[in-house]
């Protein structure tokens, strides 16, 4: 019984860079980005599973995956939290429905604690939202 991570990061990314609203507002989504990646974008972040989920047999698991959205206010010339709003609501309607995780059954999904946040430099807006799904092994 292995982590359901790959496969969900893999159905994730493909949600996300299928969907053509995001396709408009973002250049891509990574799980690793160079330094000359133009912004914004989207990361998938760190998937967790909480520990008591770890030593259950019944092979079903509560993922949380927190995606990150960077947004460059200098270069697009564009200040203020509105472009990284627009990033999460567009993220936000690309996963309401429902995730097909090759060898899993979706049992559940919803998003919460979304947030922008100032990077240090006050250049770059940070958006963060915890993405929860319940995925059962088939």
């Amino acid at each position: 019984m292995a982590y359901p991570f790959k496969p969900l990061q893999t159905a994730l990314y493909q949600r996300l860079s299928n969907d053509s609203e995001l396709k408009k507002i973002i250049t891509g989504i990574y799980d690793h980005v160079e330094v000359d990646i133009p912004f914004p974008y989207i990361i998938i972040g760190e998937p967790r599973i909480p520990t008591q989920e770890i030593v259950k047999f019944n092979n079903i698991y509560n993922c949380t995956v927190t995606l990150h959205t960077w947004f460059n206010q200098q270069t697009a010339n564009r200040y203020g939290n509105t472009a990284t709003y627009e990033i999460l609501d567009a993220v936000h309607e690309a996963l309401k429905i429902r995730l097909d995780v090759v060898g899993y059954k979706n049992v559940n999904a919803y998003m919460d604690s979304p947030k922008v946040l100032d990077d240090i430099d006050n250049i770059l807006k940070h958006g963060i939202l915890n993405y929860h799904i319940t995925l059962q092994e088939i």
